[in-house]
């Protein structure tokens, strides 16, 4: 087995029921705020091009994450045993409709706001007379960002936290 192929089927780090590779991306989802407040310090620190480039990489990073993240739940959920969860399957799978309804908005806003950002850069219009718009778009990427953290982790303790 090739060490590509061993990565998706390994077992995990977590001490729960998942794979390797959800490991590693509820680690990095969880991590993803304290990433992109590290971000928004390039951004405080008026080192825009480095704000620029982290931001690109957060949104790829993430959008590649959160779609393995839910290639993996799909790939693990005929298996899944609920019986064995302390919540009900409708339940869980409301939770799970809510993660990727969230997760859609946050990638489509996220995406949004970097492109009407860059934009605005190239216009020399950012930073100075747009400083304040991309401030608020900024802070609601942020919190759409807090709630895909918030239900990824929720789907990933459902599906695989076994008492």
């Amino acid at each position: 087995m090739s060490s590509s192929a061993s990565f998706f089927v390994a077992e995990g780090f977590l001490g729960t029921t998942a794979l390797f590779h959800m490991d590693v991306i509820i680690v990095f989802i969880v991590a993803l705020p304290f990433l992109v407040g590290f971000s928004l310090f390039f951004a405080l620190q008026e080192d825009y091009d480095s704000y620029i480039l982290s931001q690109k990489l957060l949104f790829t990073l993430t959008f590649v994450g959160l779609l393995l993240f839910m290639y993996g739940i799909y790939l693990n959920g005929v298996e899944l045993d609920m019986k064995n969860n302390f919540f009900s399957s409708a339940i869980t799978f409301n939770i799970l409709v809510f993660q990727i309804f969230i997760s859609a908005i946050t990638i489509i806003t996220w995406f949004t706001i970097i492109q009407i950002s860059l934009a605005d850069y190239k216009r020399r219009v950012l930073p100075g007379m747009y400083s304040r718009n991309h401030e608020k778009a900024v802070k609601r990427v942020f919190f759409l960002i807090l709630l895909t953290v918030a239900s990824s982790i929720t789907v990933y303790l459902i599906l695989f936290f076994k008492l």
